[in-house]
């Protein structure tokens, strides 16, 4: 499995292992959700290769919710959208 996030902030303060603050709590339990695979690759993907991932994101403040699991399912506003287009 391969992580990517559009955040490039975040994934260079996650490779670096920098220490912020305000944002410890989170980074705690990232570290530790990452310690639980055996290889973890994280890279930076630009905002618009990453569409449906964005989506996700934004869906989930709009109800100020955490998605907690992952799973294989395709979420319902996701289902019709073609792949390789912008959702």
């Amino acid at each position: 499995m391969h992580f990517e996030s559009d955040c490039l902030q975040m994934v260079k303060l996650i490779e670096e292992e920098e220490y912020w603050p305000s944002l410890a709590s989170k980074f705690d339990e990232f570290f530790h959700l990452r310690s639980l695979f055996t290889l973890f690759p994280l890279s930076f993907i630009h905002r618009e290769f990453n569409s449906r991932a964005d989506l996700l994101a934004k869906d989930a403040r709009m109800k100020n919710s955490e998605f907690s699991h992952v799973n294989i399912l395709v979420h319902p506003r996701l289902a019709q959208s073609n792949p390789l287009e912008p959702v």
